[in-house]
């Protein structure tokens, strides 16, 4: 049982202050929060500690409320008014993109990535019973080798010319 039973650890003020550890420690060593101890026998005695708090939030704040934000400003209505006007014409900017075709959202990404896995996976899943009529009965490694290859170089040649991924795209073109 401490001495003081207001002594409080580092993390049972930080539990007190309802922040982490670290902006305690922060307080103390940049803001001047009353401790005693070093190192990891550091205490806060609540007593000293709450008082403190209150000043300290009142100075941060400059309007006599506390504030779980330190600096926070008080936004004014033409600032409001000017950061809506920006919000208003990046979204006009980026609908002007996508109706170029510049960007896509992640959503038409993700449906186009996985029509394209999915054809990469048919392809790739197709080759053993393409291949399997002409490989039973080889003795000779060099010719089943040189057939596997075959195919696989057909898989991707099929890959390589993307259609799957425009008719996800135009899927989502007519979806529009």
């Amino acid at each position: 049982m401490p001495e003081n039973p207001s002594s409080l650890t580092i993390a049972e003020a930080a539990g007190r202050f309802l922040v982490d550890e670290r902006t305690v420690r922060n307080w103390i060593t940049s803001n001047g929060l009353p401790f005693t101890g070093e190192g990891k026998k550091r205490r806060i005695d609540w007593a000293v500690a709450l008082p403190w708090y209150v000043t300290y939030q009142i100075g941060n704040t400059g309007n006599g409320r506390l504030s779980a934000i330190p600096d926070e400003e008080v936004e004014t209505y033409e600032v409001a008014l000017a950061r809506k006007t920006r919000a208003e014409a990046d979204l006009k900017e980026l609908q002007l993109a996508r109706a170029r075709g510049e960007v896509a959202s992640i959503a038409d990404m993700e449906r186009v990535v996985s029509t394209a896995n999915l054809a990469v996976q048919t392809q790739l899943l197709a080759i053993p019973s393409q291949a399997a009529p002409e490989i039973i009965g080889l003795t000779e490694l060099p010719a089943a080798i040189r057939i596997l290859t075959g195919f696989v170089e057909q898989a991707l040649t099929n890959l390589a010319t993307i259609d799957d991924i425009r008719d996800a795209t135009d899927a989502e073109d007519d979806e529009e």
